[in-house]
């Protein structure tokens, strides 16, 4: 009995990623031309255990950006750039501080399926490296991360 209740424990810890995640938002494009011929991206938001997920994907590409301490509240934004080959999601998350204490707080993610490139800014730290004892933070500030979103909105106009 015992062989029984592990085999279907790990049947099911092995499924237990598509059973509590819901995708919230999702879109993708196409380009006739080059390598990756499909994209897109996925914002999950988790049952159990709390927290967040982006996916970018496409032909020869899979990035998953994972928090699992920040709670998906609402979609603000969602929008191609630069001719449908740049990404920009701006969301709502509360984060859940290990002291009990949960704020919320804005997850901003811009993506360039043509050059690669990936930039994200949030408040919490659930992306970041920031070792304190290094010295003053080194993240993108929120006004560098407009200045990015502003410079490749008007240079693909």
């Amino acid at each position: 009995m015992k062989n029984w209740v592990v085999i279907i424990s790990l049947a099911l810890f092995g499924c237990h990623h598509s059973m509590v995640t819901t995708t919230v938002a999702s879109d993708e494009r196409t380009y006739p031309y080059g390598v990756m011929q499909h994209y897109g991206y996925e914002v999950k938001r988790g049952r159990f255990p709390a927290g967040t997920a982006i996916r970018l994907w496409g032909d020869t590409l899979k990035i998953e950006l994972e928090a699992p301490g920040l709670t998906l509240n609402k979609i603000l934004e969602q929008r191609w750039l630069a001719g449908n080959r740049v990404v920009y999601l701006n969301i709502t998350t509360t984060y859940h501080k290990s002291l009990g204490v949960d704020y919320e707080t804005p997850v901003r993610i811009l993506y360039d399926f043509e050059r690669g490139e990936l930039h994200s800014l949030s408040s919490a730290s659930a992306w970041m490296v920031w070792p304190v004892e290094r010295g003053p933070r080194r993240g993108m500030t929120s006004q560098e991360f407009d200045a990015l979103l502003k410079d490749v909105d008007e240079r693909h106009r």
